[in-house]
Parts: structure tokens; sequence; C-alpha cells
């Protein structure tokens, strides 16, 4: 095959536009994954807080209940339930927002673990401390595992920079061959 500077100069304009059109694609995947990661990231960080409070509202909620409730009956127990209403639904809005944050399939464990939590409220200091040591257990594992799949980059993102790569390798080694064969021509 006679390799003329038309053709040489044909197919390094094809293998550019080629390439130029890869690199595009590449690009896009590459920021649309990076956007993913923050999400994922911020995710992480919500849920965190969420537990974080969740436990320190039920530990003082807890705390309260223990020492407040025993021997109270009649109007002293409305009263009680009166001055730790506030507490009584933030716990119950931080209960919410964690279980809206987590997948049920995925994070049952978890999931089973907040509802022991706001069982043991009104439990004694034993079972709560129990309770709140299974959360964080759970969530830490939860946690643990999403920080991974951050530092380490959503699925499509390696698979694209991986394939991106061997595209480049290709067209480079494609170019060259043909600078090549066009000087020894």
């Amino acid at each position: 095959m006679d390799l003329t500077p038309a053709l040489i100069a044909a197919t390094a304009s094809l293998l550019a536009a080629g390439l130029a059109a890869t690199v595009s694609l590449v690009i896009t995947i590459l920021s649309k994954e990076q956007k993913t990661s923050e999400f994922r990231q911020q995710w992480v960080d919500a849920l965190r807080n969420d537990v974080a409070a969740l436990v320190a509202e039920a530990e003082t909620l807890g705390d309260t209940s223990n020492h407040e409730i025993v021997g109270t009956e009649g109007a002293e127990f409305s009263e009680y339930v009166a001055k730790r209403y506030a507490n009584m639904v933030e716990l119950r809005m931080l209960l919410a927002r964690t279980r809206l944050r987590l997948n049920p399939t995925k994070h049952s464990s978890l999931l089973a673990a907040l509802d022991g939590l706001y069982d043991s409220v009104a439990a004694n200091d034993v079972v709560l401390k129990a309770a709140v040591a299974t959360v964080l257990s759970e969530a830490t594992s939860v946690l643990k595992e999403n920080w991974e799949r951050v530092k380490k980059g959503e699925p499509a993102f390696f698979w694209t920079k991986r394939t991106a790569i061997g595209i480049v390798v290709c067209a480079l080694i494609s170019i060259g061959i043909l600078v090549v064969r066009a000087w020894a021509a």
C-alpha cells in the first residue's frame, strides 16, 4: 500500500477527530462522576452530623427521663412531657431525617439500630448506652463504606479513566506508526 501525503493527512485528521471526540466524551463523563462524588461526600457529611445530633439528643433525653420521670404521676408526668416536648420532637425529626437518608435494603442493620435507640430512650442507662453503641457502630460502617467509594471514585469514573488511557495510547501508537511509515517512504 502506497502512503501518499494526502492519505496520511486524511488518516491523521480522522485520528485527531476521533481523539478529540473521545477526549470530549471522557471529560463529560469525568465531570459528571466528579459531581456524583461531591454529592456522595455531602451525603456522608450530613449523615454523620445527623447521627451525632441524634445520639446526643437521645442521650440527653434518656439522662433526663431516667432521673426526672421516676416516681412521677399525673400532673408531674404531664409537666415532664411538656418540659421535654421540644427534645422529643427534635429526636423524632432527627430519626426521620436519618431514616430518609438510608437505603432500606442496604442499611437495614443501621435502621434496626435506630429503632432500638428510639425504644431505649426511656429505658435505663445500660440499655441506652448499648443502643447508642450499636447505632454508632452501624453508622461508622455505612460511613466508611461510602467514604471508600468517594475515595475510589464512582465505577463509571474508574472505568472511563482506564478506557480513555487505553484509547489515547492506541491513538498515539497509530500516529507514531503513520509518522514512521511516512518518514521511511
